[in-house]
């Protein structure tokens, strides 16, 4: 069970780099903002653009196989949880014997979250006192806190407490005692009886994923000279964001269920008048019928004050905007739960269970069509960096959102030392803080040449698993195609 749990998890992980939040770049430790620079500052600080902390020779730089994963859950900071999965001494296996109600209970009120980027192109161009970049970039985030009642229709299906009855898999049916337990819970075959209200059973939970495909530009300029003393360098970047998925379940401040989902059905027209009618009368609400179902905008605005590239502040706002989905709004009030067939999920298979979570098709029968604009998660960015000789660098950075935002991080810290070791070897650390989580120590290196060409990089999200009983965060962020060129 411990190898099938291992093998569920990382293959889960893997899954979804193919559906790829803008992670930290492979190379700036625990400080993207403050460490920004070439086509990798959009998103952070586009006055990057046109400073370089790193190597103020950079000419031009390219891109295409880089990004970042990430999943951290409060579960994971749970020394038991890894002593099972690792199967270290002494472990007493408190996670692979659990009875299906005692695993509800580890995992309900957990939060689990994935985030996921890929720039898939990027490049970057600097003529004078200005620079250019672009960059196509995919994301992908989701999120999802189980209440007991929801982790036990994932789990338990209909053997859940919620079900008076049972039918077995054999065709008896039984009256529900709260007895069935991993082993025999695969007889049950349906449970129903009990009518709980759907809005009950899903309001302490949270579930939500967002995955959106963003084409990025941006410029910036260089105020003054170099030689001089101070420079100012001010950068904006803007973005087209075209969403292909949205999911969010949720209570508002005032306790009151919200559920609504919009997905992609690529070019699922209905029927042949409409193909006609698009044609003839191609209004834009036809036509946004053969695209996303998400499109939007966002722009970034920034400022950075060096003095003679050995010190620097920034400051930028960033994600002014929003994005539009196109979707459905989905009823949870006044629906009662009769009945339930879905097929139990075993614990080592909680990533189907988290699928089925995350999936309307499992909670919602109908719904009604809706637009509705989620704006972007508006944050402030502050950093700055020090370079003391050649060979080390020294930087912080914070940003500030606000958390219930579903691609938000809400308020972010960090510190970060980038050491160059060797000319063609370049390693950072550093100390990041999200929220009330725990801190957590990426540790990266970057293979380089220092007169330009290929750029590799990689990057653990948190080291601490090499030497605490338990990590809190698993993820990592990679470079494995980059090229720079620099001026002769």
């Amino acid at each position: 069970m411990r190898k099938s749990l291992a093998c569920t998890m990382l293959l889960g992980c893997l899954g979804s780099l193919n559906a790829q939040v803008n992670l930290p770049a492979a190379g700036t430790g625990a400080t993207p903002f403050a460490l920004a620079q070439d086509y990798r500052a959009l998103q952070w600080n586009p006055a990057g653009l046109a400073f370089h902390c790193f190597d103020r020779n950079i000419r031009t730089t390219a891109g295409g196989f880089e990004g970042g994963i990430s999943v951290r859950s409060t579960m994971f900071d749970r020394a038991d949880l890894w002593d099972d999965l690792l199967n270290r001494p002494g472990s007493e296996e408190n996670w692979t014997d659990l009875t299906s109600s005692d695993w509800i209970d580890r995992i309900q009120g957990q939060t689990i979250e994935l985030d996921a980027s890929a720039i898939v192109a990027g490049s970057y161009r600097q003529v004078g006192n200005w620079g250019f970049a672009y960059v196509h970039r995919q994301s992908f985030q989701a999120e999802m806190k189980l209440g007991e009642q929801t982790a036990s229709l994932l789990f338990e299906g209909g053997a859940s407490s919620l079900f008076d009855f049972v039918v077995l898999a054999t065709g008896d049916t039984l009256a529900n005692d709260g007895s069935w337990n991993l082993e025999n819970i695969t007889q049950v075959a349906q449970g129903f009886g009990g009518g709980a209200l759907l809005a009950n059973v899903l309001g302490d939970s949270r579930l939500g994923f967002s995955y959106t495909k963003s084409h990025e530009i941006g410029m910036a300029k260089s105020w003054g000279k170099r030689d001089d003393g101070w420079q100012l360098h001010t950068g904006v970047g803007a973005r087209l964001i075209l969403g292909n998925g949205y999911f969010s379940v949720s209570a508002d401040e005032n306790g009151e269920l919200d559920a609504f989902g919009a997905f992609s059905r690529g070019f699922s027209v209905p029927t042949l008048d409409t193909v006609a009618a698009s044609i003839l009368n191609p209004t834009f609400d036809r036509l946004r019928n053969w695209g996303p179902v998400g499109q939007g905008w966002g722009v970034d605005i920034g400022a950075t004050i060096s003095m003679a590239d050995q010190l620097w502040i920034s400051a930028a706002l960033n994600n002014i905007g929003f994005v539009e989905w196109r979707g459905e709004s989905y009823f949870t009030e006044s629906v009662a739960i009769e009945s339930w067939t879905a097929t139990p999920n075993s614990p080592n298979n909680w990533i189907d269970a988290a699928t089925e979570a995350l999936d309307p098709m499992t909670w919602f029968d109908q719904g009604t069509t809706e637009t509705r604009q989620v704006a972007l998660p508006l944050t402030l960015n502050l950093g700055g960096g020090l370079r003391m000789g050649k060979g080390l660098i020294l930087a912080a950075d914070a940003a500030f959102a606000n958390p219930e935002n579903l691609d938000s991080e809400g308020m972010r810290g960090g510190i970060s030392a980038v050491m160059r070791l060797m000319p063609w070897l370049r390693i950072d650390g550093g100390i990041r803080k999200l929220q009330n989580e725990r801190l957590r120590i990426p540790i990266g290196l970057v293979l380089e040449n220092p007169k330009g060409g290929i750029q590799v990089g990689v990057q653990l999200s948190d080291a601490q698993g090499l030497w605490r009983p338990s990590s809190p965060e698993i993820g990592m962020n990679f470079c494995f195609l980059r090229w720079v060129w620099m001026r002769e």
